[in-house]
């Protein structure tokens, strides 16, 4: 440890502080001179309370060179995209009292391979199929699931080609036309409801076309039904259409209880939910337009001027489940339960994918990960059956 009138410094190398002590004894401008040197300078003089920086291509050229020296390794690390990362900076600091973080994942030149699949700030349309009360969501735009595949075949090689091929032929489909195509890139997740005795989770995804999709599903569930030992594990999928809309249900017996997934096709998006009531629920939310994404407390707690063009965002808000759920606890849980959602608040966390950099923004402290995210999975755990908990 290095203590100076100024400041303090650590580390585990004595030789490494001697060194630094040394270099700012004689001006200390060899870092600051650096490209990294100068980017963290940047942000340092806009205001910080708390600076963290990594020099991200400098560890990958270790790692290239440490681990693979071997070409086919390196150039498959190559394409996923991650040997063009460059700098990591997150920073956290107060601005007219309120809290501001944010973290900038940067590359050398434009994003591609896994790197990429963290699609550029959109509109996310499943947001409004998700209700203001919405306990949590997590939404997300990834580019075309078409090319995503194409970047894992890329990687697999010609023996994963091969598996792959074989997997088509026996389940008698083709990934690309029948899954992959169908799909667009936006997923939207939510728990949006009741969390006892079941949770009431919905999840919207962007589909172009519905029709293909639910063939490859029955293509799917016949593949299974043939595979299934006896009539206990066959999968059922039944459909029942309502005022011009098919709603189906997959309904499977599990070891510990049955399960059933409900979902159906609107507008571009296909709504899947734990139970009928709230998938229609949600439709009558999207109609309605009394939605998470128009609510006026949702948007108070973005990040960028209450816009919700966005490539991810996950938010929390536990104060319409938590009430719910007291009568329905053990004493235990109760106590366990107030204390941990005594101090929590709704918070928003955004990433936005740009063609050279990822970066994460929120005005919630820590990041939105407060006593919010360990009161979320204490209630998770909570509704779990006690043999798979």
């Amino acid at each position: 440890m290095l203590v100076r009138p100024d400041f303090v410094a650590a580390s585990p190398d004595v030789s490494a502080l001697r060194a630094f002590n040394a270099a700012l004894n004689q001006g200390g401008d060899g870092f600051g001179s650096t490209p990294f040197g100068q980017r963290l300078t940047g942000a340092y003089q806009n205001g910080a309370g708390l600076l963290f920086g990594a020099n991200l291509a400098a560890i990958t050229a270790y790692h290239r060179e440490a681990h693979y020296a071997n070409a086919k390794r390196k150039g498959n690390f190559e394409k996923t995209g991650l040997s063009d990362v460059q700098y990591l900076i997150a920073e956290r600091k107060e601005t007219s009292g309120e809290p501001l973080n944010r973290a900038e994942l940067s590359f050398n030149g434009a994003r591609h391979g896994l790197a990429s699949w963290l699609g550029a700030p959109a509109p996310i349309g499943g947001l409004d199929f998700v209700s203001k009360d919405a306990g949590a969501a997590a939404a997300f735009i990834a580019k075309s699931p078409s090319q995503m595949l194409d970047d894992i075949l890329s990687l697999a090689g010609a023996s994963g080609q091969a598996d792959f091929a074989k997997g088509e032929s026996e389940l008698k489909i083709q990934f690309h036309q029948d899954l992959a195509d169908t799909l667009g890139g936006e997923v939207t997740f939510a728990l949006d409801g009741p969390i006892l005795p079941t949770p009431s989770w919905k999840m919207i995804v962007e589909v172009y076309n519905p029709g293909r999709l639910q063939a490859t599903i029955q293509q799917l569930v016949n593949d299974a039904n043939e595979q299934a030992k006896d009539d206990q594990h066959k999968i059922a999928l039944d459909q029942e259409t309502v005022n011009g809309l098919t709603y189906y249900t997959l309904h499977a017996s599990g070891r510990n209880r049955p399960v059933d997934i409900n979902y159906t096709f609107t507008d571009g998006y296909m709504v899947v939910g734990s139970s009928r009531a709230l998938v229609m629920n949600a439709l009558s939310i999207h109609q309605s337009g009394n939605s998470l994404a128009r609510s006026s407390d949702f948007r108070s707690l973005l990040p960028q001027d209450q816009h919700t063009d966005v490539s991810a965002l996950f938010y929390q808000n536990l104060a319409p489940v938590v009430g719910p759920v007291m009568s329905q606890l053990s004493p235990s849980q109760l106590q366990s339960l107030q204390q941990l959602a005594a101090e929590s608040k709704p918070s928003v966390v955004c990433a936005y994918g740009e063609p050279n950099a990822i970066r994460v923004a929120s005005n919630s402290r820590l990041f939105g990960l407060d006593l919010n995210t360990l009161t979320l999975s204490t209630l998770m755990k909570m509704t779990q059956p006690p043999g798979i908990r």
